[in-house]
């Protein structure tokens, strides 16, 4: 399934709508943080791109420059095809720190270790209509060979931010790395 490119929406936003602003140094693949003001002014922090060594840094840092709702949170708009996942429990840990909403947009998706991690580790998650989690089997990178140990931490994880074990861990057990199964709001 392919998905249009939520940066390209973003930049459509920001041009007509939103400031955006960007958050710290650049690297090359890394996920990109981005602060948008809404048309009413508030700020949301939208991630975008692979997740790569370094990107829990860069989320500490934009979740700094984007202020709590009434309820005592701060709004996380992701797309990702996903990435490391030992990279994604460290953003995962930013996210349990910083109580964080985290939102995949229309036309956005959040793919495996987005989707199993970031997502669930979200105090409050949604996915908006014609948005998308995307789900396979963690894998070693050498080979492409499962990594079942990794499903079971991913799963563990899972049921620590309230979610039920087989929920997470099934689909990933069954849905090859070279595959995605997709879920969405509709």
């Amino acid at each position: 399934m392919t998905r249009p490119s939520l940066q390209a929406a973003i930049i459509i936003l920001c041009a007509l709508t939103w400031h955006c602003s960007p958050v710290g140094a650049g690297t090359a693949n890394a996920t990109e943080f981005k602060v948008a003001g809404r048309e009413d002014g508030w700020p949301v922090l939208i991630g975008t791109g692979t997740i790569v060594l370094g990107d829990a840094e860069r989320l500490r840092a934009g979740l700094d420059r984007v202020r709590r709702d009434n309820y005592g949170l701060k709004e996380l708009a992701l797309s990702s095809p996903g990435g490391l996942v030992n990279e994604a429990f460290r953003m995962g840990d930013v996210i349990d720190d910083e109580g964080v909403l985290i939102f995949i947009p229309a036309n956005a998706s959040c793919a495996p270790a987005c989707a199993v991690i970031l997502y669930i580790d979200a105090k409050y998650h949604m996915v908006i209509e014609g948005g998308a989690l995307g789900i396979h089997t963690c894998y070693h990178s050498a080979g492409n060979a499962p990594a079942p140990e990794c499903n079971n931490r991913t799963a563990q994880n899972a049921v620590a931010h309230g979610t039920d074990y087989g929920s997470v861990e099934a689909p990933m057990e069954y849905t090859p790395a070279a595959e995605i199964i997709w879920f969405s709001s509709e």
